[in-house]
């Protein structure tokens, strides 16, 4: 069961712990309220009220719970399916799907990022609407460079990529250590003929016309050449020349985007609408996605836990929580 999470810009009421909605019950005596109270506390600090009738009920039924089985052992195979059972009885009773933030909101932090491990990775995905955009960015940017760059190319093409860079980035990938002579000549022998010839001219310090030489002897000339020659010569071409030039290197070998500065990337990440970084961390393993998950405060990640399916909530309160579901029954 997918539910709609609350948009991170505004400040979510306090989910209100509880259990029977609306004006409390009338007991048998004609008062609506018990002369004493008392109750479970969840994480949140707040007490699931309880009157004296209800703690009798609930009472009882822990002890039915634990009662000795007819065999004459305490904790026999059928006094545990038999207190499974009645769990799954007060799950039905108390209506848990219904009810599933007011249950939640009974539980701790610890439970909330248990219960995060089971939901499958498009919910977890989801969940990261509760981050503000910045804090997104933020956690984007300090993922493991592979990832980090998955993220950039589903959300630019490489070539409009390279026409925000200003020359001063383009120069970071063109003076690159894994950029050497070989990678340079073989992209500017490719060049228009107009820009060959003005980037030859200032490279040999010549007015000879380059653009009669065949390629490969223009790719010998630039093999014997310095390579910082190249470079400084390179950074002085118009940036329509050197445009085509970093797009083609960067499309053989898309880890020349770690050349660029972090400020660079930070800022070009930072006009993508926040809908869009988010489905981008779809690429993102479910490993990652919990890390950045966990720095969810506890009001959003009780919200994040919240998507879970009435089914696994059901059966991680069986498993973790039969105490919390006695309680609850006893109430209902």
């Amino acid at each position: 069961m997918r539910i709609e999470l609350l948009d991170v810009n505004t400040n979510p009421a306090i989910i209100p712990v509880a259990f029977i909605e609306g004006k409390p019950q009338a007991l048998e005596d004609g008062s609506e309220e018990p002369e004493e109270q008392t109750g479970y506390m969840g994480a949140t600090g707040r007490t699931f009220p309880l009157h004296r009738a209800h703690r009798a009920a609930a009472g009882e039924g822990v002890q039915r719970a634990h009662a000795p089985c007819k065999t004459g052992s305490p904790r026999g195979t059928g006094a545990v399916k038999r207190r499974a059972l009645d769990l799954r009885e007060i799950v039905k009773l108390i209506n848990l799907g219904a009810n599933k933030l007011k249950v939640l909101n009974l539980l701790h932090r610890r439970d909330w990022l248990k219960i995060l491990r089971l939901l499958p990775q498009d919910l977890l995905v989801n969940a990261l609407r509760l981050f503000s955009k910045e804090k997104l960015l933020r956690m984007i940017m300090h993922l493991p460079r592979k990832f980090l760059l998955k993220i950039m190319l589903s959300l630019f093409k490489i070539r409009e990529l390279v026409k925000r860079m200003p020359t001063s980035q383009l120069m970071r990938i063109l003076r690159s250590p894994s950029m050497d002579n070989r990678k340079l000549a073989k992209g500017i022998v490719k060049m228009d003929p107009q820009f060959l010839q003005l980037l030859m001219s200032r490279i040999f310090g010549t007015n000879q016309d380059f653009t009669k030489l065949k390629p490969l002897e223009i790719f010998k000339l630039l093999m014997n050449v310095d390579r910082c020659r190249i470079t400084e010569s390179l950074k002085t071409m118009p940036f329509k020349a050197l445009q085509p030039l970093v797009t083609d290197y960067i499309k053989k070998e898309p880890h020349l985007l770690f050349f660029l500065s972090e400020g660079f990337v930070y800022k070009q990440m930072s006009q993508i609408p926040k809908p869009y970084l988010i489905q981008a961390c779809a690429i993102l393993p479910p490993e990652f996605l919990l890390r950045m998950l966990e720095q969810l405060p506890n009001p959003m990640l009780m919200m994040a836990a919240a998507q879970i399916d009435d089914k696994s909530l059901e059966d991680y309160m069986v498993s973790q929580h039969g105490d919390i579901l006695q309680m609850l029954g006893g109430a209902a």
